[in-house]
Formats: structure tokens, sequence, C-alpha cells
């Protein structure tokens, strides 16, 4: 997500969700070596024991350093590796599977609505009332589509096939490795679910509103990754659930007591972005005006 990993526990206990580790996709290494080939083969080797998103060697650079035809292509392809994966007995079991419910994110999401409609105390946290303030209807639009889409993803008896889903898989979670080699880090919130799950990452821009994906990078990630026809329910829905988390998350980092002032400044500044011209609000409306 935006936020930093670390400021889970700034968050609401009940909110809070902890997909597999790396180590649970990384037990199915023999088959990952013999799927994704040289573009993820060193990771999953010679780092599957490392805690996840830690210890990254300095050489490796994030991919935004480097977002040409090529390497969009390369990222495109080292996402369709992952989603041709057909995870089988254990790290089937293992790994959760979309079961398409929203509560978490609603729940905070109106815990949060409420809290800021109270006006809170704080320069930084008035700052924040006054920017969701002025797009309180827009958030509380999103939240009713995103759980009238749940309701109706649930029932659908059509969906296409979950796919092994990183599930976080923005730019900040892409390296390039000391040979020029994209490959995928963070594995906490993998999860089997359709492939729109994570081409909401990249289609329609993305969700670092600073480093929108343009659309001739989603182009060229598409060479790379291939024809695929998207659901536009799926991809919406993970567009709202997205910014109902972001949004809500962050906001609460704001008003939490126990942030400090710093991390306050740090939250506003990433929630300015969900609600930026190519952030994840405008993603969300957009599929539905």
């Amino acid at each position: 997500m935006m936020a930093p990993r670390a400021w889970k526990g700034a968050v609401p206990e009940e909110y809070v969700g902890y997909g597999p580790p790396l180590a649970v996709l990384a037990a199915g290494a023999a088959q990952f070596a013999q799927v994704l080939g040289e573009l993820l083969l060193g990771f999953f080797t010679h780092r599957r024991q490392a805690p996840v998103g830690h210890g990254v060697d300095q050489r490796h650079q994030r991919t935004r350093e480097g977002d040409g035809p090529r390497r969009m292509a390369r990222c495109g392809r080292v996402l369709a590796a992952l989603h041709g994966l057909a995870p089988a007995g254990d790290v089937r079991s293992w790994v959760p599977r979309e079961n398409f419910d929203p509560g978490r994110w609603a729940k905070l999401f109106e815990r949060v609505d409420t809290a800021l409609g109270r006006r809170p105390a704080g320069e930084t946290e008035q700052r924040l009332a006054d920017m969701w303030g002025e797009h309180r209807a827009q958030l509380r639009e999103v939240n009713r589509l995103t759980l009238g889409l749940a309701d109706a993803l649930r029932e659908r008896t059509d969906l296409p096939d979950f796919v092994a889903c990183h599930a976080d898989p923005h730019l900040g979670n892409l390296i390039l490795t000391a040979e020029d080699a994209p490959v995928l880090i963070d594995f906490d919130d993998a999860v089997l679910a359709p492939r729109e799950r994570d081409l909401m990452f990249v289609l329609g821009g993305g969700v670092l509103a600073d480093t929108a994906a343009t659309p001739q990078q989603q182009n060229w990630f598409g060479e790379g990754y291939g024809p695929h026809p998207v659901d536009t329910d799926l991809i919406t829905y993970y567009r709202g659930l997205r910014t109902l988390e972001d949004a809500s998350e962050l906001a609460w980092i704001v008003l939490d007591p126990q942030s400090t002032a710093e991390e306050r400044r740090t939250a506003l500044d990433h929630a300015s972005g969900v609600f930026s011209p190519t952030g994840l609000l405008a993603q969300t409306l957009s599929a539905v005006s």
C-alpha cells in the first residue's frame, strides 16, 4: 500500500490483515524457477529465506528509475509469469483465496469519516479534514460502489480463473537487479484471485499518483504481459477497495494520537495523492462516470 508497512501498527488491529510470507510461495521454488526462469530465479533462490522486503542489495534499484519500453515490457512478463503459475498442494492451501469481502476497510472508512466530521484538533488533522471534506461525497460514493460490487461479485458464476497474485505490485515493489532484471518483492499480501487484482496497479495509471503509468507505458506493459480481456466490474472493485484502504489507513495515521508528527505529515502527503487528478479516487470514479 502507499503507506509504509511499518505503519500497520498505527491502524486498529481489527482492520489489519497479514498475508502469507514469501516463504509460502517459495515453498514451490523448484516449480517457480522452472516457470519464471531468469526473471525471478535469482530472487526466489537467493532471497527466499530473507525477511520480505528487507535485505535488498544496494545495487538494486526501483523500477521507477527506468520506465522505458523494454523495462515496462519486462515488468509485464514478470507479472504474467507469476499469474501463469499453478500453485498446488500445500502452497495452494496456505495462500488465501479472494472472497470479495471489503468489510474491514469499509468499517475503517466509516470510522474515519465520522471522526473527521467532528473537526479534529491539530493543524495536520485539520488539513486532512479539509481535504477529506472536499472529497467526502466522492469517497462515500466509492464506498457504496465497492460494497455493491462485492455483493455482485460474490454471486457471479462466470468469474475468470483465480491465479497467484502479488496483490501489491506497484512500482515500489518491483526492483531491478544489478543485471537489470526486474523482480518482485514484498509478498505479504499474496492471494489467489482474478488477474485484475494485480493489473489495477498498472491499468488506468496505477496506485502511485506521483508516478502514474502513462497510456504509452501501459501499452508497453501490455506487450510484455500479453492479451487479457479486462473485467470492468473486477478492476473497478479492486480500485475502489484500494481507494478505501489507502484513504482510510492514511487518515487513521494522521488521527492516531500515537503517531509522530513526521508520520502524520508523511501520511497526509500520501493521502493527497489518493485525491489527486491522477489518483485512485479519480480512477475509480472515471470507470463509472
